[in-house]
């Protein structure tokens, strides 16, 4: 029995300054590739449109006034800084392409000539748009001395929340920390090997670094030598 791949979640498309008859050229072009807002966002709502609609691609237009065009693209780098930004405008003049490309805007295209790289930058984007929202949080537990119960309501903390949530448990008592203990964990990694490889540290490296509890509670532990681990280097 054969599976279909899973279908690409629609790149979200919002057009900010662009007239009626550019909108209608993107999305001609951009039919089927994209999901686009019928709302055509003024340049003075840009930033209240991209909070609205999350877009994952934002194309500004530079036919009516090319300074509140940078302007929009480097407030809406500044708040969004995954966007990505595209330039629209009926004639490519260089210095207005300069002035986008310094301003960070990825492409600036003139339809329906640059139709094709439209559709590709469009097509490239990631479908999801990461937000300071998505990012999680970070509770930390602090105790005023030893011994009044901080690895206690961090593992049970933890356990709560990591049935429903992604939760890992980080012990940063390099001295007396017991969090692995308390679960009864022997974690394969631990902290010392991450500070020791620090400068390739990525997403990957962190995740097989981590020990998973059967309570689904993720948990990176520090090492029982991690003084001397660090002295010797």
């Amino acid at each position: 029995m054969q599976h279909s791949p899973p279908r690409r979640s629609s790149v979200t498309v919002l057009l900010v300054g662009v007239d009626a008859q550019g909108a209608g050229q993107i999305r001609e072009c951009l039919a089927g590739d994209a999901a686009i807002p019928n709302d055509i966002a003024q340049p003075f709502e840009a930033s209240e449109a991209a909070r609205r609609y999350r877009p994952q691609v934002v194309i500004v237009g530079f036919d009516a006034d090319p300074d509140a065009a940078l302007q929009i693209g480097s407030t809406l780098q500044a708040e969004h800084p995954h966007l990505i930004l595209i330039a629209h405008a009926t004639m490519a003049q260089s210095e207005r392409i300069r002035a986008a490309m310094r301003a960070g805007f990825r492409d600036f295209v003139v339809l329906p000539e640059d139709a094709a790289l439209l559709r590709r930058t469009v097509r490239e984007a990631p479908s999801d748009t990461v937000t300071v929202s998505d990012q999680g949080q970070v509770v930390a537990v602090i105790g005023a001395k030893g011994g009044v119960g901080s690895t206690f309501v961090t593992v049970n903390l933890g356990a709560e929340l990591a049935p429903v949530n992604r939760v890992c448990a980080i012990d940063l008592d390099f001295s007396m920390g017991d969090i692995a203990g308390m679960l009864d964990m022997e974690p394969a990694s631990h902290m010392a090997e991450l500070l020791n490889n620090v400068s390739r540290l990525d997403e990957r490296m962190l995740a097989g670094s981590v020990g998973v509890h059967p309570s689904g509670l993720h948990v990176l532990a520090q090492a029982r030598h991690l003084r001397l681990v660090l002295l010797l280097d």
